[in-house]
């Protein structure tokens, strides 16, 4: 005689179509942060209040001009938690240049509403 036991399946709800519904984004951090199963309003975030990025700090504040300096950026309100989030781009028309993000480190409690990190 075999074993038989009965498991219940609840499958996660599906944020992305619950705050787009609503008109909102799904607040990503908060999900990684403290995951949830069941649909929660509380997951989503009216674009209005993701923060805006503010650069604090850059060094060095020169390099070389055919590139290659390795510059690290303070910034507040980056809506980021993974380098591969982020662009960077630095002057514009036939001087813009593109940057590789090395590591983003945001600080303890940082969320898409307010943070504080460093970018490399």
């Amino acid at each position: 005689a075999g074993v038989t036991f009965e498991v219940a399946y609840e499958p996660a709800c599906d944020f992305q179509a619950l705050c787009e519904a609503k008109g909102l984004l799904v607040d990503y951090k908060s999900l990684l942060d403290a995951p949830e199963i069941a649909c929660d309003p509380a997951y989503c975030l009216a674009s209005t209040v993701v923060s805006v990025p503010e650069v604090l700090r850059v060094s060095p504040s020169e390099g070389l001009v055919v590139g290659g300096t390795l510059i690290t950026l303070q910034v507040s309100g980056l809506p980021a938690f993974a380098a591969a989030d982020v662009t960077v781009v630095a002057g514009a028309g036939v001087t813009k240049a593109f940057g590789e993000v090395v590591s983003l480190a945001q600080q303890p409690g940082s969320s898409l509403k307010s943070s504080k990190g460093v970018l490399v």
